[in-house]
């Protein structure tokens, strides 16, 4: 029965298609390409969801052995050096450049076009602005392990690419596996990708506590509470997107000091490890601030706030975003504390409050209720203080849930890129925000892209993402902040992210390293030689045919089942039709058998004999059916 409802659903389909026919006009190579991009990373980003949902089912099986380790970048096992360039997993890839080797044809010009890449899994960078050591980087660490198997997808030896994920913790997962001379220098939240898919324009505000509490520590040793706050700062001007504008003012008792005037504007810079020559006299004012030791009465946070207002009447974007971001120990907030609060709404204004203390502060009701009011937020970020910008979380995910707002399902293309030069000319990098289902940032998945999988569509491609991006303009005069945005934390984070039995695995969830010996041209070149196993021509650049058919293939296979289901259905009852008109010839024609001869010159069943070249009744029933 079931059978039969869906033949003769599909047989409805097939007379709907016949009777009205959808002309199907393909669109052009770059649409394509931008449409197929960014379904690849629409599915990356739901993986990355699932992952961090199963975070602490994942964290349990994670250890220091394959398969469920994750492998350092700069850190190979004796085993794969071994087998460098013999494994299935580590095969040589055509690139433009391997500047690792040498080339050894003289005519190369010192160019080598083969590098060994891991495709049987991804690795791991982590840089020294993020800590390591904490329960929460490790089970992130463990639980995106498993996006190599969307990985695996998008990225294979015939269709190279590379394809990433950059966490809020800092961590750098990247697939087909490369060996690197250097993991601590890499910082994916500094990254171009990552602040373009984190970002709106806006202007920020930094308000540093330099009351005289601010030279404490906790008794567990660390940075004095100042020094904590200045590293944090540090680190937050260098997230902050082109043309965004920040301003740092320093606070007591009795003095509220911004260091320049007017505001500062982010430039933009071809590469993330270019210096930031707009941030310099920022940068020597904060390496000179010290807390105030004169004057030990709370801070007055009212007369740094207001001066963080005046500094946003100089900003030239009118639609900017307004945020004050205050890093203090939170002493001020434990008495009578004057918000004002008129004027932080009608400039809608965003404000973070992060205590950098250990302490529990015993917030007034008065003050809470005033800030949530504005929608502010006050944070204990004790636990993370190691890892400023994964404490500043709250921050990050506030301005890339409104860009994520904005793009929606679209991905975001960025031109302005340092990335993976050690091999091939990168030239987009597609990108898109993870979200936790609470709405806080996980991370942030990218694509490369690079030129010669364009060849001369990249200004068509720019084209069609401008014009994407102009209809998505952000206007915080627009928002609504209110106490649905507001987030009190007054005591420091748990360090267990998954209950109190939570454990850090085995050598923090990493591979183990056994190898010392090889250099990064021996797991990158096959020992110094660049010689592949044997000669590979370059991949096929005619990207437009790879790509068109990747989009279009489910789609032909969707309609030739389609096809195969009409034909099924209709040739079921074409051969039924035939069939009864065959055995109704024969019956006929066994009546002719047994029948008496006819006398000569009679007429059977007075019937003309058929004209030489004509056919009977059923033969011409037959092919009214063909027809």
């Amino acid at each position: 029965m079931a059978t039969r409802v869906f033949l003769s659903s599909m047989a409805l389909l097939c007379v709907t298609l016949a009777v009205f026919p959808r002309p199907v006009m393909p669109g052009t190579f770059a649409q394509d390409f931008i449409d197929y991009k960014t379904f690849q990373m629409n599915m990356i980003v739901d993986k990355v969801g699932g992952n961090e949902a199963a975070m602490c089912e994942l964290l349990k099986t994670c250890n220091s052995t394959n398969p469920n380790c994750s492998r350092e970048a700069c850190k190979p096992s004796l085993e794969e050096v071994v087998q460098n360039g013999f494994s299935p997993a580590y095969p040589f890839i055509y690139v433009s450049n391997n500047t690792d080797c040498p080339g050894q044809d003289p005519s190369s010009n010192g160019t080598c076009h083969f590098m060994l890449f891991n495709f049987g899994k991804s690795f791991v960078r982590s840089p020294t602005t993020t800590d390591t050591g904490s329960i929460a980087t490790a089970a992130d660490m463990c639980a995106q392990r498993k996006l190599d198997e969307v990985f695996k997808n998008v990225s294979t030896p015939e269709d190279f690419t590379r394809v990433f994920f950059g966490s809020a913790t800092g961590t750098w997962r990247v697939y087909p596996g490369l060996d690197e001379a250097d993991c601590g220098g890499y910082e994916t939240r500094f990254r171009n990708w990552y602040i373009a898919s984190t970002s709106v324009p806006k202007a920020v505000m930094v308000l540093i506590d330099v009351g005289a509490s601010m030279i404490n520590k906790d008794k567990f040793g660390g940075d004095v509470f100042l020094e904590t706050a200045k590293s944090a700062t540090r680190e937050l001007l260098r997230t902050l997107a082109p043309s965004d504008s920040v301003n740092i003012i320093a606070f007591n008792s009795i003095n509220a000091t911004q260091f320049l005037f007017p505001p500062v504007t982010a430039q933009e810079r071809p590469n993330s490890s270019q210096n930031y020559p707009e941030y310099t006299e920022l940068q020597a004012k904060l390496d000179e601030l010290k807390p105030d030791q004169t004057h030990f009465e709370a801070s007055n946070i009212t007369a740094a706030i207001d001066k963080a207002l005046e500094n946003f009447d100089y900003i030239k974007r009118p639609d900017a975003l307004k945020v004050i971001v205050v890093l203090t120990d939170g002493r001020f907030a434990e008495g009578s504390v004057i918000l004002p609060t008129a004027s932080l709404a009608a400039a809608k204004t965003k404000l973070f409050v992060y205590d950098v203390s250990p302490t529990a502060k015993n917030l007034t009701a008065s003050f809470t209720t005033k800030l949530c009011k504005i929608g502010g937020s006050f944070i204990n970020i004790y636990r993370d203080v190691k890892n400023p910008l994964y404490a500043m979380e709250s921050f990050y995910s506030f301005t890339a849930t409104l860009h994520h707002r904005l793009m929606n399902t679209l991905a975001d293309f960025t031109y302005k890129l340092d990335e993976f030069s050690r091999f091939n000319e990168t030239v987009l990098m597609a990108s898109k925000p993870a979200f936790r289902a609470d709405g806080s940032l996980i991370g942030v998945a990218g694509i490369s892209i690079y030129r010669h999988m364009l060849k001369d569509n990249l200004d068509e491609i720019r084209t069609i993402v401008n014009q994407q991006q102009a209809g998505r303009k952000f206007d915080a005069r627009t928002m609504v902040l209110g106490p649905a945005n507001c987030t009190i934390q007054l005591e420091p984070k748990s360090v267990y992210v998954c209950g109190s039995n939570t454990i850090l695995p085995p050598n923090r969830g990493f591979c183990k390293h056994m190898d010392g010996t090889s250099n990064i041209q021996d797991r990158s070149c096959l020992h110094q030689t660049c010689r592949p196993p044997q000669p590979q021509p370059p991949p096929d650049t005619d990207n437009k045919l790879i790509s068109i058919f990747k989009i279009v293939g489910p789609i032909a296979a969707a309609l030739l089942v389609i096809a195969g289901v009409c034909i099924a259905h209709f040739g079921s009852t074409f051969y039924k039709r035939w069939r009864q008109e065959m055995e109704a010839i024969d019956q006929n024609n066994l009546e002719l058998i047994n029948r008496p001869p006819p006398s000569e010159g009679s007429i059977v069943n007075n019937e003309q004999p058929n004209p030489e070249g004509s056919s009977n009744g059923a033969s011409h029933n037959l092919n009214d059916e063909l027809k």
